[in-house]
């Protein structure tokens, strides 16, 4: 007869329903997610406290593109109080989803590289039933928006860090209010979608909060009125120290105006943490390419539809220019990046310190 599981060892399977507190000691744990079942249910007549101890928790399909990120972490679906402690979550579609449930805490989480695509959208956490909502020291980074208030809700956000969300910060169905404190906002919203608010549904104040990029309206008033610095904050990249002020000379050098330089692919807003080319400029006669990434070296090793390229190699960021002739039908352009390791999709797709890419994307 087979041993039964404790409650770590059913936690780490994935699927699993949690009735009472836990400290885990995993540096990594993969849920295999979809529609039918959460990663973990916790399901109790008392307050539960878990503590994941740092760990990295992943969605089965996390390092694929981001549009195949899916499923559910975490399903709250009843409880009087839960604290979640030290976690990264990584490629879900929803972080947690609250069903009933009257006190949520959440301490150094992280919430990164969830789903994007153009069909359906990624959250942090979705409250449909609870009363109050404590978040501090989390960081909401790569998704789609950080929170979805289906109900009432007392929220105290303090010094959380938001960076590269693809939509508003917190969207509510239902008036609720709150306090944001000492909180970071950097490069927030959809240029596609200006208008959309940042905060919607409730009544909130703001306190010592620091805003950069922020493309939406309906920004708090410690923004516009000093408390928040717009021009000054600029967090470190965590693959990079160098700031977009490089890549903006660069541009203005050749003629590009850049304003408050925002570079977007169809993941949404793009970090400077994996090597990319961009085609910024076409004229009758040349092409115009930025090539960022977060350290190292360039060259050019292949492409098609162009007779001279200026230059051929170099550092990161930079521009070069592609000179067509005149009958020119495909053009293409391939580069090898040299550098350190770097993170793309929120893995390391290389130990070694070469990777090819290119534009249109021919990555290999």
């Amino acid at each position: 007869m087979a041993c039964a599981k404790n409650p770590e060892q059913r936690l780490l399977a994935g699927q699993a329903t949690l009735r009472q507190s836990l400290t885990l000691s995993e540096d990594t744990i993969i849920w295999s997610t979809g529609a039918a079942a959460p990663g973990l249910t916790i399901d109790s007549e008392e307050a539960v406290t878990i503590d994941f101890g740092g760990a990295f928790v992943q969605s089965s399909t996390f390092g694929e593109s981001p549009e195949k990120h899916q499923g559910l972490a975490i399903l709250l679906l009843r409880a009087p109080s839960v604290t979640i402690r030290n976690a990264t979550f990584c490629g879900f579609q929803t972080g947690i989803l609250a069903e009933a449930v009257g006190k949520i805490r959440l301490e150094n989480i992280r919430f990164v590289d969830f789903h994007r695509g153009s069909r359906t959208s990624s959250v942090g956490l979705q409250l449909k039933q609870a009363a109050e909502l404590n978040v501090e020291q989390c960081l909401f980074q790569h998704l789609d928006q950080a929170f979805q208030l289906d109900a009432p809700v007392e929220i105290d956000l303090i010094q959380t860090d938001f960076h590269w969300l693809n939509g508003p910060v917190l969207t509510a169905t239902v008036e609720s209010s709150g306090r944001f404190i000492q909180n970071n906002f950097f490069y927030i919203g959809n240029p596609a979608a200006d208008g959309t608010p940042a905060f919607t549904g409730g009544d909130y104040t703001f306190r010592e909060n620091k805003w950069a990029h922020v493309l939406v309206s309906g920004l708090p008033d410690d923004m516009l009125s000093g408390g928040g610095n717009l021009a000054a904050y600029q967090p470190e990249l965590e693959a990079g120290q160098w700031s977009t002020e490089a890549i903006e000379r660069e541009l203005r050098e050749i003629g590009v105006s850049a304003p408050g330089l925002r570079l977007r692919d169809k993941w949404g807003w793009y970090d400077f943490s994996y090597p990319k080319a961009w085609l910024r400029e076409q004229t009758p006669e040349k092409d115009i390419y930025l090539l960022t990434a977060p350290n190292g070296n360039w060259r050019l090793i292949g492409g098609e539809g162009y007779n001279k390229i200026v230059p051929k190699t170099g550092s990161f960021p930079t521009t070069l220019q592609a000179f067509r002739p005149a009958q020119a039908a495909e053009t293409f352009l391939t580069f090898e990046y040299l550098g350190k390791k770097f993170r793309k999709y929120g893995v390391h797709p290389a130990q070694t310190t070469s990777l090819k890419f290119g534009f249109p994307v021919r990555e290999q």
